[in-house]
C-alpha cells in the first residue's frame, strides 16, 4: 500500500520491521499531519483509508495483466505478455539463418 502511495524505499517482505514502521510514520506525518505517528496501519482508521484508494487503483491495474510462464534454460519464469514479446523478439534476432531453405513436395 505504501509503495503504491509513492512512499519510496519500502521493500515488500513478510516482516514487520522497523524499516516499514518509520515508513509508515512517515507516512502518517507527511500524509495525514500527524504530530505523533503510531506507525500502524488498523482496518477502518485514517492511515488505511488514505492509503486504501490508489492501492485498490494499482492493484486493478495488476489484476488486469496477462502473465505467461515461460521456461528457460531450465528455470520456469512468470513473464508479463509484453514481456514475453520481447524474449520472442529477442529469441528471433539470435537465430542464425540457413544458406539454403528448401521445401519439399
Amino acid at each position: 500500500m505504501l509503495i503504491d502511495n509513492g512512499v519510496s524505499g519500502v521493500k515488500i517482505t513478510e516482516k514487520r520491521d522497523s524499516k516499514l514502521i518509520k515508513s509508515i510514520q512517515g507516512y502518517q506525518k507527511s500524509a495525514l499531519g500527524y504530530k505523533t505517528p503510531d506507525g500502524i496501519v488498523d482496518p477502518g482508521l485514517p492511515t488505511e483509508k488514505k492509503l486504501t484508494p490508489k492501492y485498490a487503483a494499482a492493484q486493478k491495474k495488476r489484476d488486469s495483466i496477462k502473465y505467461k510462464r515461460v521456461t528457460m534454460k531450465g528455470k520456469c519464469y512468470i513473464v508479463t505478455e509484453d514481456e514475453f514479446k520481447k524474449l520472442v523478439a529477442d529469441a528471433i534476432k539470435k537465430l542464425k539463418p540457413l544458406v539454403e531453405c528448401y521445401r519439399k513436395q
